[in-house]
């Protein structure tokens, strides 16, 4: 996702400030800092420090002295320098009320925040609204807090520091990214139905403002969350429309795709992922829109093209937060086919690849599944007995421990398995496989000859589970047992 720059954002309405007040005045026996306040208004930072600091080692008793600490701190600052510009504009901070202290004091903020001290940054801007409220860096302070919050994508305090501009200074340009950004922590916070009257108010009062495009952009996400998939699509289009070239236009292409594959417009959804990838063949979204591909191509029935689309987001990108589940695509489309060993290879390969992801659990799950069909019980056994006791789910947990017992009803071992059936019972009774296990655990009590235990299994079935479809034949069998003759008791 794109972003305008705060620090461009600032700078550009900082460089507005300076035009505003001429420039800055330079005294025209100090050759040095009349060359370096020249460079520093030409943009020429490097020859500013250079001249700046000849000056202030030549002169440093001048009636200049103050103003080149200032502008040499400010080249710093816009060298990257941040350290430096500190050393430099701390050194420009003039008594009370001075007005070079005011912009000291601002730019001290900007270089902390630049240089990572967010809250030593906001220390600094909240001093010079207090001490300066009618200076003209005042909007900037205010923004450049809204600005420390978002930039830690701490959206709750951005939004009233953003508010805060929009209120106190309406006259000012700043206002205008201020409540662009207003609608995008609202989006983030997910509150999209206040997204959707801010930014909707936004782009009628500001059709063409350079935030437009994202304005439309934030609009079509607030949609997406409300599931208004065609409102969606028109405001990222009419984001695309704004800005073709623009920082936006990638994540708003890819959203054109993903609207469309929520609708399950999947042609309409291929065909946007295809015009993303050929037009931004490293674009910021490359991996998601190559997972999604691969999702409308396999829905479509396209299911070769749909596994080359995840195995070549794998072979690219296998770092990308994407690559373990197209892997776990992969795979599943592969065993929806009957393609037994590839299934098993592309879980096994994301298995080992990636044992931290949170899908860990499914590929083991679904090898289990993959094995079992290609005939090998023992791993398949030892895949659903690891899932039984690892996966966060308790579903899977359930279904995995139920796989296990017949697994060992099949072979025979009726007593290990009822022992199963009976942990699924205790671990996972509120899963949907609570009654398909009480009606295991009677029917392997049955086979060991345990008429009465298997009897009241069935009977436990038929009061617990009052609706499951097992009941009539857990009748049917409770009834056999206790016709059966009795070679055990207990």
């Amino acid at each position: 996702m794109g972003n305008v720059s705060r620090r461009a954002f600032v700078g550009f309405f900082a460089a507005v400030i300076l035009m505003g007040q001429g420039g800055t005045a330079v005294a025209s026996d100090d050759e040095a800092f009349t060359a370096g306040a020249s460079a520093f208004h030409e943009a020429a930072y490097a020859e500013a420090v250079t001249q700046l600091a000849r000056f202030l080692d030549a002169s440093p008793h001048s009636s200049n002295t103050t103003e080149a600490h200032l502008l040499l701190g400010r080249a710093h600052y816009e060298l990257g320098h941040y350290a430096q510009a500190l050393i430099e504009l701390r050194q420009a901070l003039g008594p009370e009320g001075s007005p070079l202290t005011a912009d000291a004091v601002y730019w001290m903020g900007e270089a902390l925040l630049s240089n990572g001290d967010a809250e030593a940054a906001r220390q600094r801007f909240r001093q010079m609204l207090d001490q300066f409220p009618s200076s003209s860096y005042a909007p900037f302070a205010r923004c450049s807090i809204a600005w420390s919050y978002w930039q830690a994508e701490r959206w709750a305090e951005a939004l009233p520091e953003f508010q805060a501009v929009v209120d106190r200074f309406p006259d000012d340009p700043l206002r205008i990214e201020a409540q662009c950004r207003i609608g995008e922590c609202l989006v983030r916070l997910q509150r999209p139905a206040d997204a959707v009257q801010v930014l909707e108010a936004f782009v009628s009062a500001y059709p063409v403002t350079h935030a437009a495009p994202q304005a439309h952009y934030l609009l079509a996400e607030a949609f997406m969350s409300q599931r208004r998939y065609d409102a969606a699509i028109e405001a990222y289009q009419t984001s695309v429309g704004l800005a073709p070239q623009g920082p936006w236009a990638p994540s708003a292409r890819a959203g054109i795709g993903l609207a469309a594959f929520a609708q399950q417009r999947y042609a309409a959804g291929a065909e946007a992922f295809n015009d993303y990838l050929e037009r931004y063949p490293r674009g910021p979204q490359h991996d998601q829109v190559r997972f999604y591909l691969g999702r409308t191509l396999a829905a479509l029935g396209r299911s070769a093209e749909a596994v080359d689309a995840w195995g070549q987001l794998v072979q690219r990108a296998p770092s990308s937060p994407w690559a373990d589940d197209a892997l776990l695509w992969q795979g599943d489309t592969w065993y929806a086919q009957g393609r037994w060993a590839d299934a098993a290879a592309s879980f096994q390969r994301l298995i080992h690849q990636y044992p931290a992801s949170t899908v860990i659990s499914d590929a083991l799950y679904a090898l289990g599944w993959a094995r079992q069909r290609a005939g090998a019980l023992d791993d398949a056994f030892r895949l659903f007995d690891r899932v039984a006791t690892d996966s966060p789910s308790p579903r899977q947990r359930a279904s995995a421990l139920a796989h296990t017992a017949d697994l060992l009803m099949q072979a025979g071992q009726f007593a290990p398995a009822a022992a199963r059936y009976d942990r699924l019972l205790g671990e996972c009774q509120e899963t949907p496989y609570a009654d398909y296990a009480q009606y295991q655990l009677g029917r392997a009590l049955l086979a060991q000859d345990r008429q009465d235990a298997a009897a009241l299994a069935f009977d436990a079935l038929m009061n617990r589970f009052p609706q499951s479809p097992l009941r009539a034949q857990a009748r049917q069998l409770a009834a056999q047992a206790r016709r059966q003759p009795h070679k055990e008791t207990s």
